[in-house]
């Protein structure tokens, strides 16, 4: 007989195999910790260097363990974060860092579902009314046949339907790559 859990019972299963998980995969000691600080510090002058992507890759796979175990037991606030492992917040690694993660390709991942979701999205935003409404509608308009587009005008959309200045997010973007 096939078992199909309740969602509660289900997020209650993976919230318990999480801790399970947590408990026995952090395998750091003091030496290991240490040598990982001293390879985090170097890391930060590494980021201020040009042309230096693989040496940051590198080094970032490396300290995963270390940047895994601050984020599990420490809880940091994402400015101390940002501070301590300003690497993790390039494009490039945010998406090997998910990879890591999930071992699956977050730009990839996240495209194919947004191509999924695409005639889903354009429903919910035709629903819209008002001042949010007309926008969207107008960015519906705006989509072609070019795929590229298409996302770009989706994400816009999603953007306004949350109240958010999608042209802010782009600047926000081009800040944090700069």
């Amino acid at each position: 007989m096939l078992l199909i859990p309740d969602p509660k019972l289900k997020s209650d299963i993976l919230e318990g195999l999480i801790q399970e998980v947590v408990k026995y995969t952090v395998y750091l000691t003091d030496k290991c910790a240490q040598s990982l600080e001293k390879m985090r510090v170097k890391l930060l002058s590494d980021v201020k260097k040009r042309n230096n992507r693989e040496t940051i890759r590198a080094k970032m796979d490396r300290t995963f363990a270390l940047r895994r175990q601050e984020v599990i037991y420490d809880a940091p606030m994402m400015s101390n974060v940002q501070a301590r492992w300003p690497a993790l917040f390039d494009a490039m690694e945010i998406n090997a860092e998910f990879k890591r993660i999930t071992t699956m390709p977050l730009q990839s991942r996240f495209l194919s579902q947004l191509d999924l979701l695409s005639e889903r999205l354009l429903r919910v935003f035709a629903k819209r009314s008002g001042e949010q409404g007309k926008k969207l509608k107008d960015i519906a308009a705006m989509m072609t046949d070019d795929i590229d587009a298409g996302r770009e005008s989706l994400i816009k959309g999603l953007c306004i339907y949350l109240n958010e200045n999608p042209d802010v997010l782009v600047q926000e973007y081009m800040v944090s790559v700069l």
